[in-house]
């Protein structure tokens, strides 16, 4: 059964600059998903035009180490 976090972790631009703000690069970004999951959050928000659907791609190669039920 999966219980719903109390925290979600944003993907949008997929770690891309977009108006403000700097780019933190898709490697960083990577490393503060995999922080996120080891800290217990399992919601993470991403969409296809996120990143111009790089996001999803970078959310999949970010958690494809772990065993998830979901």
């Amino acid at each position: 059964m999966m219980h719903p976090g109390t925290s979600a972790f944003g993907i949008w631009s997929g770690g891309h600059f977009m108006h403000f703000g700097s780019d933190i690069g898709a490697e960083n970004l990577e490393k503060l998903v995999q922080h996120a999951y080891e800290s217990g959050i399992r919601t993470f928000l991403t969409a296809d035009v996120y990143g111009q659907g790089e996001a999803d791609e970078l959310l999949g190669r970010a958690l494809a180490a772990y065993n998830r039920d979901s």
